[in-house]
């Protein structure tokens, strides 16, 4: 009995322990309930979307405030460590940064990361009377007056040798070729940080200029390497070494463990010793001058001066005897942290810009416009006056850049208080992970849960997200930081459009974001001269190319429809499993060409036109076995949702779906497709619900943009069979084969999910099937031998087509492209968007709105689908699609043209198209 007893107190007592290993999550704030019902809380999909995205700060968001459809939500992890908050709301992030100080300080993370390799700097201690005097001690190098005085010249000497590299490399080995400029921005970066932190340039882009000289007239460079390739082997080594210790598990050991090596202790012997010179420099200069001259200016020439000059200022006037400043810890540190920061983060930030300005050329054109008005001349314009002249369209390009860039993705406080965000209660010590990422609309909040000093802020400014700034914001459009002077109707910047946070703010604002502004717009000037030098297409010079396609997005769809043989193959199926198989097929073998558009996939990705609301895509395929007709309608611009139906009447075959495409940009562009498609097939009353898989668009960087397929995508039948599709490809953490894909189908009854059929392989390159309960392959479907012979489109003749039809509707744009005309694609592509914005405003203004032609929405729960996603955690997030969109099947059958009666045209009433 006593054994018994004794068996059944352990028990209980594990069940207890086993209790208290949950996460345990904060209260009333949102989580995924699923995760506080396991131990391991949510990493699995968090390591999950790490390794899909190569992203964690964006990770963290997409398992939680994304996937709930709140502001704020909370990450669970094991019980050992506290839920982390998350906030995504621009202006109640803004508000911390800026205006709650007092409440938010430095997360113990982020001081764990940084700690160990610099204890003195800024980044790696809390909120102190000491660091408030470090703080001020460094304030004067970001002062208007230094930037401008000592700063400017050397950003603008950089920015020039910048110049001259790029016409060397155009003129010369890489002609009509491109090259990878991100190296050339981080010599730039670091030339131009170092001269302004210790006054003279290290010479990395001159010596990149010498060595291609040479290698131009035939001979080899024979000196001795400057200072600084010594400084950018470290800066190399520190930014690397801190990103791939900030993956592990533990960072804060993997930080420590770090300065123990031999490595870590060549960098820092060999960054003190180079800048303990500009030090010993600055001392000899200084230690002699009178109290009152050392308070004097003018004879700074680097930041290294200022803040040695205004120590001894204060060790004259308090009597303290001087230090060495090259043992200085807190100092060294500082220009430690400003060094790699500051590098690194201006670099990827002037990449961004100039991939901005060839994706989007009209924005491009606009600027070297304004850019050729302010200044006529033949010869570049100097610092000061690049400084001194208002061009408000070069302010608003450069903050524009800078806000859909980046390159600073979050930001961690820790709450030293007990407080509230948004209405919920935030208990001292709890960590927030703040976005500094604006790239999405963010989600409505009810303002009087808002902070009293984040309500006085909207209050003053405006809510900019209900405004036109704050729409398409996963679009460069830097009109959206202009307004027009009353006084005068010319454009002018206003800072406030959209909350500024991209490099953080407030007392712990990032020293680079001054610096940064100014290479972007010194480089901003430097960049587009230099495009103005160069013959030929853009795409000689930088990667990534502009990557516009020569179709719309309403032509996607035709990856379904494409391969009749296939759309129809499940019609001739009597077997219920073999029938589900060959949807499966059937949706496998759609995805090359519906991410590689044109189904190349050896020639970089492009993007296709942006759909106008009404524009149709009407098309049928016919080979020997099937004859299918597809319809496409674009049924909502703001958010934009393409629908389609797609049918084969001779087979009994139909199906319906509709997607609202969500781009990103997180260091690569991310594509969220929020929707979904069912087929049906009279024969057997049987419907199959189809998922439409997430992507990331590599490869900005190389010149050649890629697509990557990642999560897990169900293919449901309503047979009981479900088929899930997990997309994989190369990651942070192992070397996986891209566009790698493996699907297994099972029966919905059947618990362990034993594979019926299996599908692997690359789904841009062969599919191979096989039987999950004998492993024999089946059948290898090759998509290239499918691309070498692609079933005729059949379309009416342009001219028999309706204005509201695609390829009449872009017919300008699509020819300019194909002729390589870009500024001609840009202008007619102008067209067509500003007639588009005249029309809603319109409809605005009178109360209407535009009535879709082939498809109506549906609201609230949609039984089809639930009926099928059961079970599987899919959920159909109709509140992000307005709905879902039901095809009229009869009308698109019998469509009739014209489509809309009078004369409204894509480019409004009575407009032509041609």
């Amino acid at each position: 009995m006593m054994g018994y007893f004794l068996l059944a107190l352990s028990g209980i007592v594990l069940c207890v322990i086993w209790r208290k290993l949950y996460p345990k999550p904060y209260p009333g704030i949102p989580y995924v309930e699923a995760s506080a019902k396991r131990i391991s809380g949510d990493m699995p999909e968090l390591m999950s979307a790490i390794r899909e995205s190569d992203e964690i700060t964006d990770s963290m968001f997409s398992v939680s405030t994304r996937k709930l459809g709140t502001s704020i939500a909370q990450v669970l992890f094991p019980r050992f460590r506290r839920p982390l908050i998350v906030l995504e709301d621009p202006f109640e992030v803004q508000d911390i940064l800026v205006r709650r100080q007092r409440e938010f300080d430095k997360s113990p993370m982020t001081v764990g990361i940084f700690a160990p390799m610099f204890p003195g700097g800024s980044l790696s201690r809390y909120t102190t009377p000491e660091l408030r005097a470090q703080k001020r001690l460094w304030a004067d190098v970001m002062h208007v007056e230094f930037l401008r005085r000592v700063a400017a010249p050397r950003i603008h000497d950089a920015a020039l040798e910048l110049l001259d590299l790029w016409k060397l490399k155009s003129g010369s080995l890489y002609r009509d070729k491109p090259f990878d400029v991100l190296d050339d921005f981080k010599n730039a970066a670091l030339d131009a940080i170092w001269a302004a932190m210790v006054g003279q340039s290290p010479g990395t882009t001159r010596i990149e200029i010498e060595k291609l000289q040479a290698q131009a007239d035939g001979y080899e460079v024979r000196r001795q390497a400057p200072r600084g390739a010594f400084v950018k082997e470290e800066m190399t080594y520190i930014s690397e070494a801190i990103s791939r210790n900030a993956k592990t598990p533990m960072p804060t050991w993997a930080q420590k463990l770090e300065t123990l090596t031999l490595r870590y202790r060549k960098f820092r012997r060999t960054v003190i010793g180079e800048v303990s010179r500009a030090m010993k420099m600055a001392v000899n200069r200084y230690r002699d001058i009178e109290v009152g001259k050392l308070e004097a200016e003018d004879s700074d020439t680097c930041m290294v001066d200022v803040v040695l000059r205004r120590q001894m200022l204060e060790d004259r006037k308090s009597g303290a005897t001087p230090t060495d400043p090259a043992k200085d810890q807190n100092m060294l540190d500082e220009m430690f942290i400003m060094l790699v920061g500051g590098h690194d983060s201006t670099a990827n930030a002037l990449s961004w810009f100039v991939k901005f300005m060839e994706a989007y050329p009209v924005a491009q054109t606009e600027l070297r416009t304004a850019l050729k008005t302010s200044f006529p001349g033949p010869q570049p314009p100097t610092h000061a006056q690049i400084l001194d002249t208002e061009i408000p369209y070069l302010d608003a390009a450069c903050e524009e850049s800078l806000r859909l860039a980046g390159t600073s993705k979050g930001n961690l406080r820790r709450a030293v208080v007990d407080t509230q965000i948004l209405g919920h209660s935030i208990p001292k010590g709890a960590e927030v992970l703040l976005n500094l990422h604006i790239n999405r609309t963010p989600v409505p909040v009810d303002s009087s849960k808002r902070s009293a000093s984040s309500q006085d802020a909207i209050q003053k400014h405006g809510d900019c997200f209900t405004d036109p700034p704050g729409q398409d914001l996963a679009e460069f459009q830097p009109r959206r930081w202009l307004d027009k002077d009353e006084a005068t109707s010319r454009d002018k910047f206003n800072p406030y459009a959209i909350p500024s946070i991209a490099f953080g703010g407030g007392y712990r604002g990032c020293f680079e974001d001054g610096q940064s502004s100014l290479k972007v717009a010194h480089t901003a000037y430097d960049y587009l001269q230099f495009l103005s030098s160069v013959k030929g297409d853009f795409a000689n010079i930088t990667a990534p190319p502009h990557f516009l396609a020569p179709s719309s997005v309403t032509e996607v769809s035709s990856c379904w429809s494409e391969r009749p043989s296939l759309f129809a193959a499940p019609s001739l199926e009597a077997n219920a499993e073999k029938r589900a198989l060959l949807v499966l097929k059937w949706y496998l073998a759609s995805l090359r060409s519906q991410y590689y558009l044109g189904g190349s996939t050896t020639s970089s990705l492009k993007k296709p036109l942006n759909a106008f609301l009404g524009e149709v895509f009407a098309a049928k395929w016919t080979d020997d076995t099937a004859n299918v007709n597809l319809t496409t309608e674009q049924v909502s611009h703001h958010p934009p949702i393409t629908a389609c139906c797609l049918w084969d009447e001779a087979h009994g075959i139909h199906a319906e779906g509709y997607a609202r495409a969500e781009m990103t940009f997180t260091g690569n562009i991310n594509v969220r497709q929020v929707g979904h498609a069912i087929v049906h097939i009279d024969a057997y009353d049987e419907d199959h619900l189809v998922g439409f898989p997430d992507a990331n668009v590599k490869g900005f960087l190389s010149g050649r943009l890629y697509p990557e397929l990642h999560g897990i995508k169900y293919v449901i039948s309503s047979s009981g069979f479900i088929s899930e599709v997990k997309f994989s490809g190369q990651s942070i953490f192992a070397r996986g084969e891209s566009n790698h894909f493996e699907a297994t189908m099972y029966r919905r009854d059947d618990e362990d999910k034993k594979a019926i059929y299996v599908a692997s392989g690359r789904w841009s390159e062969t599919l191979t099937i096989r039987d999950g309960r004998t492993s024999k392959i089946i059948e290898e479907y090759d998509t290239n031998v499918a691309f070498a012979s692609p079933t005729p489109i059949s379309l009416r003749a342009l001219e028999d087509q309706d204005v509201w039809e695609s390829r009449r509707a872009w017919q300008h744009v699509i020819s300019a492209l194909g002729a390589g005309d870009i500024v001609l694609a840009s202008t007619e592509k102008s067209k067509i968007e500003k007639a588009q914005r005249k029309m809603r405003a319109e409809e605005g203004r009178t109360g209407t709105s535009w009535t879709p032609l082939l498809f109506r929405r549906h609201q609230g729960d949609y039984e089809r689908f639930t009926r099928l996603a059961a079970g599987t955690g899919w959920a159909l997030e109709n509140e992000r699609t307005f709905g879902v969109w039901k095809a009229d099947l009869d009308k698109a059958r019998t469509l009739k043209r014209p489509f809309r009666g009078g004369n409204l045209t894509p480019v409004g009433w009575g407009g032509q198209d041609s």
